[in-house]
């Protein structure tokens, strides 16, 4: 048997601080902030979701996005908002994309230069909160598992997508020309019903003309019952970017398995130990291969557990972080600590 290395041993020299991310269940609170600086982890990601920030057309609330960057900033914590959800002024269906017509595009447009407006290098944000170290949000993530129906309706469309990435670069580069773009995170696989795998979404984006130029990484969210099956997702994806001849970086916005008892029906379920053990694993698997994929940043799903009420569409929200929602830490954040102080 090969014995086995930890992510915090060999494996691990060189990997920049900036590979680590996290995800939080909608926000972070009290001794998270702590935590994430004895973590060392510089990157959080959460939604800009267009209909709660721009509820009628033309005015903005901001005070939940304002608090979020605010507060993360005061602990150097760069956010990577993923922008997504057409408001119901725009369409009936809140996962339709804003493309329908020329004044949907207006729109779409307008709220990602008011985005930038704000939290970009120049944005209004950090001028009226001198006393905050300013943290700018310098990258922009479009939509959200574009691939899967329940995020993009009606079906998952490559085509309509990429003019969707057109016309978010062109929006975002009007008000920051050095504002990075990445793809919404993609399921690896077919699930649920409906969605289209990663690879063959992404082959099919591809062939948009030019479409090259308007992004800078393709995101993935590799979930997936076993280590091996993480491994292919990766290197299925990755074949596709070098098939196209791109020179695109991967970026993986969501990973995580659920501590809560190990289920046949659940695969992502994997028991209080078994998630510790999927998270050491993985990224040992991910940090040494990292080059290979042109792999750049990696966030955890979820840094601390839902509300047990909290509504959620997934199996495993729940129990995926590195803390229960009271806050004690699991086994997995002693892993990932070792990690992260590589």
């Amino acid at each position: 048997m090969v014995p086995f290395v930890t992510a915090s041993g060999a494996a691990a020299k060189g990997v920049p601080q900036s590979f680590f991310g996290v995800v939080p269940w909608l926000e972070f609170q009290g001794a998270d902030y702590q935590r994430l600086a004895e973590a060392k982890v510089h990157n959080a990601r959460t939604p800009f979701y267009w209909p709660s920030i721009e509820p009628s057309q033309g005015s903005y609330d901001w005070r939940a996005t304002d608090n979020f960057v605010g507060s993360l900033a005061r602990v150097h914590v760069r956010v990577l908002p993923f922008l997504n959800g057409s408001p119901s002024w725009v369409t009936s269906d809140a996962r339709k994309p804003p493309l329908q017509s020329k004044e949907a595009k207006r729109q779409w447009k307008q709220f990602l230069q008011a985005c930038v407006k704000r939290y970009g290098p120049k944005g209004k944000f950090w001028r009226m909160h001198s006393d905050i170290p300013k943290v700018p949000i310098t990258t922009w993530q479009i939509w959200n598992e574009q691939n899967n129906p329940n995020y993009f309706a009606p079906k998952p469309k490559p085509k309509k997508y990429a003019k969707l990435v057109k016309l978010s670069h062109k929006a975002i580069h009007s008000k920051d020309k050095h504002g990075k773009i990445v793809l919404g995170g993609m399921f690896g696989k077919p699930d649920p019903k409906g969605s289209m795998s990663a690879p063959k979404f992404l082959g099919k984006f591809y062939k948009a003309k030019g479409i090259k130029k308007d992004f800078n990484a393709v995101a993935v969210h590799p979930y997936a019952p076993t280590i091996h099956n993480l491994k292919k997702q990766m290197t299925q994806l990755h074949k596709v970017i070098k098939h196209k001849h791109d020179n695109a970086k991967m970026w993986i916005t969501e990973m995580g398995w659920g501590s809560a008892k190990p289920s046949k029906k659940w695969p992502l379920l994997k028991g209080v130990q078994g998630q510790k053990q999927m998270l050491k694993k993985s990224f040992h698997v991910l940090i040494k291969h990292r080059k290979q994929w042109h792999l750049k940043r990696v966030y955890w799903f979820l840094w601390r557990d839902a509300a047990p009420n909290a509504p959620t569409n997934c199996s495993f929200c729940k129990s995926s972080g590195l803390f229960r929602y009271d806050f004690q830490p699991k086994p997995a954040w002693d892993a990932f600590l070792k990690i992260t102080h590589h």
